[in-house]
Order: structure tokens, then C-alpha cells, then sequence
């Protein structure tokens, strides 16, 4: 006959969950080039002016640090597509585009990074692809269902695009270039900044850039290791 575990060991056990848990979700500064990637430009003008078409932003915001299971340190990314204006997919709006000073404006946002994809490509291939899915919803999907699609549905009960979803999808169709580091199902925001065919141009605060959460695993044991 099987023996009940004890309350002890019941007790032991969940406690080694929670520090576990509290440990994935504790920021953590990891040295060594291949995952935190110093911004090869400086400026102490308007760093915005450094967009160039094709360039995508990755913006830090505060809140999203009360949350139990943090993904990435980076928690949304858009597209610059010039004429000063971005297109980026969220919950609330879906696939839209919007103005770079709506962008600057915002006050919840602690820190920023711009990425350029290298390569000689047609970036007008990529900006044409966002800008024919504006209008699409987000993908929700995405929340419970580690999946991404290059031709989502425009559906009000379709599954459209989240914000990495969108761009990783305009790069590999429009100029067949991957962001998606180790080609799972899932694309983190940490995976695009850390990606080969990624130049971070400038950071606002790279002291602060950290590895975190999940991404410890997530990345560590499937991307660089």
C-alpha cells in the first residue's frame, strides 16, 4: 500500500517551488557578449533621430514587472516605417500604425533600445507587408499556444499578430530574414534583441538590460548553449 507523503515533506516541497519561482523571476545581470549586447552608437541629441526605415524599437515598461511569470525584460517592440511614424500589433488596437511622438510622449515607458536588421535587402518589402496588415486583430492565441504565422486572419475572430509576431513575419516573407533566434514556436522580445541579424544601434539605458524571468531557461539552455 502506498504511503501518503507527509506534511513535512509536502511542506519542503512547496517551498522549493516558490524559491524556484521567485529565482526565475528575479532579475539577473548575465555577462558575456552573446547575450547582452552593448549599443554600438551614442548620443546625447534625440535618439529617435537615429530611425532609419526598417529599424524596430523595444521599449521597457515597469508595470509589466508586477507580473508573476515575466517573459522578457523587453515588453513590446514596434516597426519604424519612416515618414515618422510606427506600425506595431497590440491587444487593445491590433495591428495600427501610430505617430513616433506618441511614442516619445509616453511616460510609462523606463527605457528603450533601437535595432537595425542587417543586410543589403528591399526594407520597402517589409513596410509593405505591416502596412497591408493594419487592421488585423492581435493574436491572443499566442498567450496559451506556443505557435506564430507568417498569414494570419484578418477576422474579428481570427488569430491575427502579437507585436514580435507581426515583425518576425514581415522580415522572413518580405526579405526571407529570420529573427527568431532558435525557430520555436514562440519569439520572445528577448530573442529579437539577441538575435545575428541584429544590431542594437543605441540603448538609453544598457546598465539596466537584463535577463530575466523564464528567459533564463528559455534562452540559456535553448539558444546559446
Amino acid at each position: 500500500m502506498n504511503k501518503k507523503p507527509s506534511k513535512g515533506y509536502l511542506k519542503i516541497s512547496i517551498s522549493i517551488i516558490i524559491i524556484l519561482i521567485f529565482l526565475l523571476n528575479t532579475s539577473i545581470n548575465v555577462i558575456g557578449e552573446k547575450i547582452i549586447k552593448k549599443p554600438t552608437i551614442e548620443i546625447d541629441d534625440d535618439p529617435f533621430s537615429l530611425l532609419e526605415t526598417g529599424d524596430i524599437l523595444l521599449i521597457y515598461e515597469p508595470r509589466y514587472e508586477k507580473g508573476i511569470l515575466t517573459l522578457s525584460y523587453w515588453s513590446h517592440c514596434l516597426l519604424y516605417v519612416g515618414n515618422d511614424e510606427f506600425i506595431d500589433a497590440t491587444g487593445r488596437l491590433g495591428v495600427s500604425r501610430s505617430p513616433v511622438e506618441k511614442t516619445k510622449a509616453r511616460t510609462d515607458v523606463d527605457n528603450f533600445a533601437i535595432l537595425s536588421v542587417k543586410g543589403d535587402y528591399d526594407v520597402s518589402k517589409v513596410v509593405s507587408f505591416v502596412e497591408d496588415k493594419i487592421g488585423y486583430p492581435y493574436d491572443f492565441r499566442a498567450l496559451m499556444s506556443p505557435q506564430k504565422q507568417i498569414n494570419a486572419s484578418k477576422s474579428e475572430y481570427g488569430y491575427g499578430y502579437t507585436c514580435t509576431e507581426l515583425i518576425w513575419a514581415a522580415y522572413l516573407d518580405g526579405v526571407n530574414i529570420n529573427l527568431d533566434s532558435n525557430n520555436r514556436g514562440w519569439m520572445t522580445l528577448w530573442e529579437m534583441y539577441t538575435n545575428k541579424n541584429v544590431e542594437v544601434k543605441y540603448v538609453q539605458k544598457p546598465e539596466k538590460v537584463v535577463l530575466k524571468g523564464f528567459e533564463i531557461i528559455f534562452n540559456l539552455f535553448t539558444c546559446y548553449i
